[in-house]
């Protein structure tokens, strides 16, 4: 009876959260929600890419200097590991990566590993410096150890290794995020605790992830990886088989969007809420399962009338709508440099976006690849 009580009450918070959200939205078409097409990459998406990795690539050859080719280098592995793969590593955190997904992650990561070799190869051929261009110097070597758990992070995500090696090769990443964790800089601070976080639950160590991970209802303080840390908590609770309490909780993280973001425009929020809902519907699908497996026929038939209100809230009529996913998913620590013919500079980046035009010589991701499953 107890048991019973509590599955009552986690879906009435649930009900009350989703009505909150559905009030605004069209009505959508019966059905199940198409979680691929809800995550889809954007039309212009591997237009936007390519531009930017032809252009960084004419940067690279126009960097002269040491330093400069140091800087051109870190920029293009910071673009690498921050921009193009963004999409696919939302889609890896939350459980929900398409059959190419990890083989591209790998592939962009493998990239970025050569250009932050040739970075440290043009940073130990730099002379000695003073004043500005030591401190510049100091930046990009920073920048280059920073990068680097980041990268060998994402490397393991398509390796062809045993199991025993992969979960080796993610716990070695998560011990390399530590000393970004420390950061200064909010942005690198809060994806170092993300990705570490999920970096322990890849190398099979849940607890310590649970452990790191904020509390799911927890304000976010840094408005991309802090939510987003909030939604692995979610999934990791679901994972452990809690799918009531993984259920209840994510409803209240979207029911919670207006109150954390009370400065964002509308479409925005909207699009931060969907993300959600994607998220609340796998777990909700795994609950359904599960309450069928039990024969509990009432609970079922509640919980299959919660994943059809999420349909309300993921499309738009008969179209998914915008899904939320950070400009760049690992900060942008290094911009590339601005060289002219007569007084080649660059600048170390604080927490911006790339310019639009950059990029370098190495092929892009391969448009499929095999996935192993984690």
């Amino acid at each position: 009876m107890k048991k019973l009580t509590i599955l009552t009450t986690l879906i009435g918070t649930a009900i009350v959260a989703l009505s909150a959200s559905a009030a605004d939205t069209a009505p959508a078409p019966a059905g199940e929600v198409d979680v691929t097409r809800c995550l889809a990459d954007p039309p212009e998406w591997p237009g936007r890419l390519d531009s930017e990795l032809a252009a960084i690539g004419k940067v690279i050859a126009a960097a002269v200097r040491p330093a400069d080719q140091a800087a051109a280098h870190l920029a293009a592995a910071n673009w690498l590991v921050g921009i193009p793969i963004s999409r696919a590593a939302v889609r890896w955190l939350v459980g929900m990566p398409r059959p190419e997904d990890l083989g591209s992650l790998a592939s962009r990561a493998d990239q970025a590993a050569e250009h932050l070799d040739r970075a440290r190869t043009a940073l130990k051929s730099v002379g000695q410096t003073t004043g500005a261009d030591a401190a510049r110097i100091s930046e990009l070597k920073l920048a280059a150890e920073s990068l680097e758990p980041f990268i060998k992070l994402f490397a393991a995500a398509g390796g062809e290794e045993t199991d025993a090696e992969r979960r080796s090769a993610f716990s070695e990443a998560a011990l390399g995020l530590a000393m970004a964790r420390e950061s200064e800089n909010p942005d690198l601070s809060a994806c170092a605790l993300l990705w570490q976080s999920f970096a322990w639950e890849c190398a099979g160590r849940r607890e310590r992830a649970m452990l790191s991970l904020p509390g799911a209802l927890t304000q976010p303080v840094q408005p991309s990886f802090d939510f987003l840390s909030r939604l692995l908590r979610c999934r990791l609770v679901a994972e452990d088989e809690r799918y009531a309490a993984a259920f209840a909780l994510v409803s209240r993280v979207r029911a919670s969007c207006d109150q954390w973001f009370p400065k964002e425009p509308p479409d925005q929020l909207a699009a931060r809420r969907r993300l959600v809902a994607v998220v609340q519907y796998e777990i909700g699908r795994s609950w359904l399962k599960q309450l069928t497996g039990r024969d509990s026929k009432t609970a079922a038939d509640e919980v299959a009338g919660l994943l059809a209100g999420l349909r309300d809230v993921l499309y738009d009529r008969d179209t998914p709508g915008p899904i939320y996913v950070p400009e760049n998913i690992v900060p942008i620590l290094v911009e590339p440099p601005v060289v002219s013919a007569s007084r080649p500079t660059s600048r170390p980046a604080r927490a911006s976006t790339m310019p639009e035009a950059i990029m370098p010589h190495t092929a892009s991701a391969p448009t499929t690849a095999a996935s192993p499953g984690e």
